[in-house]
């Protein structure tokens, strides 16, 4: 039930309550307010060549933090771990995946599946083995180009 006329219902929200950061304001800021508005919440200038879309994102990311509250401590916390190259799980982890003989891996595709065993020398498929390519020891050929000998 609304309130009666002339007060204020205060189930309604104002527009200052519905957007307290602001952020509806940004959409009619130029590019060139917007990177003045990115010095002033960021202290620092934005890239060269960032783009306008980037730069609304940026300013709308840090004027929600401060009207909201950014991270917690402990998401700040884990974040720091994770970027640190020098803990286990930290960044500089090896992306090297080490799979071990016996592990069979399956995928569907185009409706028909697809089964490979780990070998301790490399892979079978299909009834037919597959070496690693970390064993072989010759270097990989290049692809020869269809251009002219003279323009090699």
């Amino acid at each position: 039930m609304s309130a009666p006329r002339g007060q204020v219902d205060d189930a309604t929200p104002s527009p200052a309550q519905d957007d307290p950061a602001g952020l509806r304001s940004l959409a009619g800021l130029s590019s060139e307010e917007l990177r003045a508005e990115w010095c002033r919440l960021y202290r620092v200038p934005p890239p060269p060549r960032v783009r306008r879309e980037l730069l609304l994102l940026g300013v709308a990311w840090k004027r929600q933090e401060r009207a909201l509250g950014g991270l917690g401590a402990v998401a700040r916390r884990r974040l720091a771990e994770l970027a640190a190259p020098d803990r286990p799980g930290g960044a500089d982890r090896s992306r090297d995946v080490r799979l071990k003989p016996g592990v069979r891996l399956l995928r569907e595709w185009r409706g028909e599946t697809h089964s490979v065993l780990v070998l301790e020398d490399g892979f079978a498929w299909r009834d037919r083995r597959w070496r690693r390519r970390a064993d072989d020891a010759q270097p990989r050929q290049q692809a020869r180009t269809a251009l002219p000998s003279r323009a090699r």
